[in-house]
């Protein structure tokens, strides 16, 4: 008897024995304040350990979390709780719309970090002014005081979303352009000047400033994109955006081309309008990329050692 009542089970066990899908039992557990993440695993919390859980190892398995055997019957908070996400008058959080697209909430994150609307701050999530402006908003956990962010259900028609979950899902029809309109802006561009040379790290580029700039960034090893289409409304990319300090890099040109800094004069003020961060390199600043684009990513909390 007193062997049964110790006996521990696994959080799947757990999940079986309250009728509770695996995913949705670590999500309740998580919400009550009893496990939370580190990285890629769960730990347990405090909260977690004094309602019995602890640690196992198995050859097979690893190490993961154990709970009494009693605790399915004793204890009805974690089945009873409703989840938070229950709770948002219909906004959406990251887990939710990652359920519709076969994703995970992480992957979603990931993806609005990426369009700048939201940014890490320690273990919690915060909305940008970018995030606002498409209805993001903040949410606590009351349990573990970690902050989330959620959305409304029109953000899933966003085009930027939209375009970022094909990204994400490695969608083909996308990657190749079928689902481009005809006749926009960026496609005649593309056709018009063809991109022919192939920078250090694979990036197909149209100018030999752009290949200085890109190699320079790879070599620097900054993770950045070429051409990312910016996240508003209008159809228009950046010639290089840097994910790790969500700012965009354009090339202003040379002064005698009156033309092309009238158009790029244009394109930087499109960043302003939108509280986008952007560097504009002048010809001069790119002949001695080594010298000014250091200092200039440092203003945006990239900095080279």
């Amino acid at each position: 008897m007193e062997a049964s009542k110790n006996r521990k089970i696994s959080t799947s066990a757990l999940a079986r024995s309250l009728e509770l899908p695996v995913k949705e039992m670590f999500r309740k557990l998580e919400q009550a304040g009893w496990i939370e993440r580190d990285n890629d695993n769960w730990a347990l919390t405090t909260k977690g350990q004094t309602e019995g859980g602890e640690y196992t190892t198995h050859v097979k398995y690893g190490t993961y979390i154990v709970w009494p055997e009693q605790i399915a019957s004793l204890s009805t908070e974690v089945k009873e709780r409703p989840a938070d996400e229950s709770l948002h008058n219909g906004a959406l959080t990251a887990t939710q719309i990652g359920e519709r697209n076969h994703l995970s909430g992480r992957q979603i994150n990931r993806m609005f970090a990426e369009l700048g609307w939201i940014k890490r701050a320690g273990k919690n999530w915060m909305v940008t002014a970018l995030g606002e402006r498409v209805g993001g908003r903040a949410q606590e956990n009351h349990h573990n005081q970690q902050t989330y962010v959620c959305w409304p259900e029109q953000v899933l028609h966003n085009p930027n979303v939209i375009s970022s979950l094909k990204d994400v899902k490695a969608d083909l029809s996308h990657a190749i352009g079928l689902d481009d309109q005809a006749g926009n802006e960026m496609g005649v561009y593309r056709e018009k000047f063809p991109a022919k040379l192939r920078a250090a790290d694979g990036h197909i580029l149209r100018s030999k400033t752009e290949l200085v700039i890109d190699n320079w960034l790879y070599m620097a090893g900054i993770v950045h994109a070429y051409e990312r289409r910016l996240p508003i409304d209008l159809d228009a990319y950046a010639e290089f955006y840097l994910p790790s300090g969500n700012v965009y890099l354009e090339y202003m040109g040379q002064d005698s081309d009156t033309d092309y800094r009238q158009r790029k004069d244009v394109k930087i003020n499109l960043y302003k309008s939108h509280d986008l961060n952007v560097i504009a390199l002048t010809e001069e600043q790119v002949r001695n990329i080594d010298v000014h684009l250091p200092r200039l990513l440092s203003e945006h909390g990239i900095r080279l050692y």
